[in-house]
Parts: C-alpha cells; sequence; structure tokens
C-alpha cells in the first residue's frame, strides 16, 4: 500500500511539472504562421540542426527586443535556406584548428551571423574568395601545434592589419551600422564599422571574435568600439596597421578613463528596460536596447561595484559628455530593494540620472567621484566656501563659470576686485564654462570639462 501510495504521489508531481521549452520550441513560438517553413531545418540533423535553431532563436530574440527599431527586424529577413547556408559556412570555418570544439562557445563566437545593427550579407562567401588570404592561413594553420599562441597572434595581426588595415581606416561617419562590403567601398568608418568588419573577418576564418563597447572614454567627445577574442585577454584596435607588439594585442587595457565595457554577446543583460521605457508617458532612447550587451567592466583596472539604496525605475549612472550627461550604465533593481550599476572604474565622475524627454537624461542625485576603496565623494563637499579667480579661455573671453546647485549647473556671481575677477563656492564645488549664444533658452553652451577647485586654486578636471 505505500508503494502504491508512493507511486501515485510521484505520477502526480511529475504530471504536474512541465520540462523547459526546447531551443526549437523557444526559437519557433514568436514567429507565427511563418513557423511552418522553419520547421523541419532543411532537414538538418543532430547538433547542425540544433545550430539552425539556436540562430533562429537568436532572430526571433532581436526580432522581440523592441517593436519600434525596424532595421533589426531579422525574422522578415531571415530564410530557411539563410540559416543552413550560415551552419554550413560555420563548419567551415570550424575546420580550422584555433575554432571551438565547444558548440556553444562557437555558436556565439563564429557562427552568429550578425555583429551589430548592420545589413545582412553573405561575408563568409565574401571574405574567403581571396585565394591569397586562403593560402597564408593555411601556412599559420600548419604551424598551430608548435606554437598555439603564438600563431594565433601572428594571425590575429595579419588579419587585421594586412587584410582589413590596408584597405580600410576610420572615418567620421554617423550611423547606421556599415556591413563589411560597405565598409571597405567607402574606405572605412567609425569604430564600430571596422570592428563589424574585423569580426566577421576572423569569423569566416574560424577565430571567435565580439564586439566590445565602451560608452564613454571620459574626456573624449564620445565612446569607442573595438574586437574581444573570447578566451583570452586579447582586446584589438579594429584596423591597426601598427607592427605587432604586447600594446596591439591589449587596446584599451589599463585604460583608466573607460567608466564600463560591454560585450555584445548572445545574451542582453538589460531587456527589461524596453518595457520600462514603453511605459513612460514621454519618448526617450536606451542605447543599451538596440542590442544584446553583457557587463563585462570587472576586466577595467580597479573597477569596484556601485550599488544605491531607494532610486526610482528607470534610474541610469551617467558621466557628462559634450553638453549634457551621458548614461554609461542601466541599473538593476535587486531582491533586496536596491539598484546595481555593476563594477566601475574609479576616479571618475558620475551622476545618478533618469530618463526624460527627447532622450535627455535628468539628474537624479548629485555628482559624485568613485574612490578606489567603492566610496563616493559628493560634490560639493562640506566646508567653507573658498575663493579663487576666474581667467576666461582666451578664445572664449566671455565664458564664465556655472556651479552646481540644486540639480544643475547655474550661473555664478563675480566679483570685480583689483582689475580681478573672483569667484566663490564650497569646497570641492563641480564648475563648469558656459560661452554666450541662443542655446538653452539663451543660456548658451557649457565649453570644456567640469572641474572642481580645490585650495590655493588648484583645478583638476573631470
Amino acid at each position: 500500500m505505500k508503494r502504491l501510495l508512493l507511486l501515485a504521489l510521484s505520477a502526480a508531481m511529475a504530471g504536474g511539472c512541465s520540462d523547459p521549452p526546447t531551443i526549437e520550441e523557444r526559437a519557433l513560438e514568436p514567429l507565427g504562421s511563418r513557423a511552418d517553413s522553419f520547421r523541419d531545418a532543411r532537414g538538418l540533423k543532430g547538433a547542425d540542426r540544433e545550430a539552425y535553431f539556436w540562430l533562429l532563436w537568436r532572430a526571433a530574440r532581436r526580432h522581440t527586443v523592441d517593436a519600434q527599431e525596424r532595421s533589426t527586424v531579422d525574422v522578415d529577413e531571415i530564410t530557411p535556406e539563410f540559416l543552413e547556408r550560415r551552419v554550413a559556412q560555420g563548419r567551415e570555418a570550424q575546420d580550422y584548428p584555433w575554432s571551438p570544439r565547444d558548440e556553444a562557445q562557437w555558436r556565439s563566437g563564429v557562427l552568429m551571423y550578425r555583429v551589430g545593427t548592420e545589413a545582412l550579407t553573405n561575408w563568409h562567401s565574401a571574405w574567403r574568395q581571396d585565394e591569397a588570404v586562403r593560402q597564408r592561413v593555411g601556412e599559420f594553420a600548419a604551424g598551430w601545434e608548435a606554437d598555439r599562441e603564438g600563431t594565433l597572434k601572428r594571425l590575429l595581426h595579419y588579419l587585421n592589419a594586412e587584410v582589413l588595415g590596408a584597405r580600410a581606416r576610420r572615418k567620421p561617419r554617423g550611423l547606421p551600422d556599415l556591413d563589411p562590403a560597405t565598409c571597405l567601398k567607402d574606405g572605412g568608418g567609425r569604430s564600430t564599422d571596422l570592428s563589424i568588419a574585423a569580426i566577421t573577418l576572423f569569423r569566416s576564418w574560424g577565430i571567435p571574435a565580439a564586439l566590445v563597447r565602451c560608452p564613454l572614454v571620459n574626456g573624449e567627445a564620445s565612446g569607442d568600439a573595438w574586437v574581444g577574442i573570447p578566451g583570452t585577454e586579447i582586446w584589438m584596435k579594429p584596423a591597426d596597421t601598427e607592427p605587432a607588439s604586447p600594446a596591439y594585442f591589449a587596446y584599451r587595457r589599463g585604460d583608466a578613463r573607460l567608466p564600463k565595457v560591454y560585450v555584445c554577446e548572445e545574451r542582453n543583460d538589460y531587456s527589461n528596460l524596453v518595457s520600462v521605457r514603453n511605459s513612460l508617458s514621454f519618448w526617450t532612447q536606451y542605447a543599451f536596447v538596440w542590442q544584446s550587451a553583457a557587463d563585462a567592466s570587472a576586466q577595467l583596472p580597479g573597477a569596484v561595484p556601485v550599488v544605491f539604496e531607494n532610486l526610482p525605475d528607470p534610474v541610469f549612472l551617467s558621466m557628462f559628455a559634450g553638453s549634457g550627461w551621458l548614461d554609461v550604465a542601466p541599473g538593476r533593481p535587486r531582491d533586496d530593494g536596491s539598484t546595481d550599476f555593476g563594477p566601475c572604474a574609479p576616479g571618475l565622475l558620475y551622476l545618478l540620472t533618469t530618463p526624460g524627454p527627447r532622450g535627455l537624461q535628468l539628474p537624479a542625485g548629485v555628482p559624485f567621484v568613485l574612490k578606489p576603496d567603492g566610496t563616493r565623494e559628493e560634490l560639493p563637499g562640506d566646508g567653507p566656501e573658498i575663493e579663487w579667480e576666474w581667467s576666461a579661455p582666451a578664445e572664449l573671453p566671455t565664458a564664465r563659470p556655472n556651479v552646481w546647485r540644486d540639480g544643475g549647473f547655474v550661473p555664478a556671481k563675480l566679483v570685480e576686485r583689483d582689475g580681478k575677477r573672483f569667484v566663490a563656492g564650497p569646497r570641492n564645488a563641480l564648475w563648469l564654462a558656459w560661452r554666450e549664444g541662443p542655446e538653452s533658452g539663451g543660456r548658451g553652451k557649457p565649453v570644456g570639462r567640469p572641474f572642481v577647485v580645490g585650495e590655493g586654486g588648484v583645478l583638476k578636471e573631470y
């Protein structure tokens, strides 16, 4: 009797539990009526069939990440024939000894058909049509077992400098992302365009590669993008024609100006932002929505965790960029009610912000400098005011100092004395020079970087 009861209980428990969906089920579910055309996987079997549906699942995920981003609606463009061809190309690339044998690593590092939001093209065939390159790659493969690390770096330098760098260089341009063929035709493009070209070139010869992004480089006007080789410490500047050296394979490593670094992989740590954004009463843009991004900031020198209590959702960690604040890290709510921004680089100026109309970030706290021990020095600090002499830049004689007060920069009061101009503010107040002009309702436009003035008029920019 006892045995019968146990069997009945086991059956009931089994009946109440369902197995997790397979990759095939997850890939087909979002497609609706189009699912039938993909269901037979073009007759592929085993691991190739799994790879086929993994690609389709990635296409469906890109399709559903943001319904308003029409340029990445992959499932409207991808066909069963496209997926079958891509699997065959990925297997062809896997013939080389440096290509991953682990299926998951091969899929994300070699098989994936797109890097950013570039147009879908047959980049594998385009890169592999050069017989001279094919012969050189074969020579590298012959020497693989004798010196794996050295061979990989020599191969990467050859492809990056001699194959890509000889035909493309960094050039100023706007969006959208360029596909490799267009990048070569135009003679180059943005760092993202060159990275896409380099990554597809590497993948076509079986080398796993991923796009690495920094949303902002402190002190520069914008961010940067480069190439990372999964499973190694290699970071490379795309299309770099400099001679091979340790620094060549460690691009941006050790750069203390990077606040955050993201690796664009198959997972998206920030897809929750879509529903949050869509719930707002105004339009704004989250740069972290457009493609998958995994936080890799723990690799930055001295990075420390940043966690706040009692913050709104959504909330971002932002840095000053040009004329306003740019979000560099979305806050992720935790079960204990705190908000986690992940590891961030110390020694830089940050500000908590919330999204506002027209993509602007609105202050949600006071600016602070992140210290190496993880503490935060808020600006302005406590203590008496200090007075210092103001000298406008020679090229902008009418520029005036603004000081951070009550959530924004406001004009400071200048005092004329002995033919000089002086301004006073709290210890470690945050200052910013503004030039006259019609911008910002007649207030003008900020110039230069925010700065603090310490005792004796010593200036430090952030």
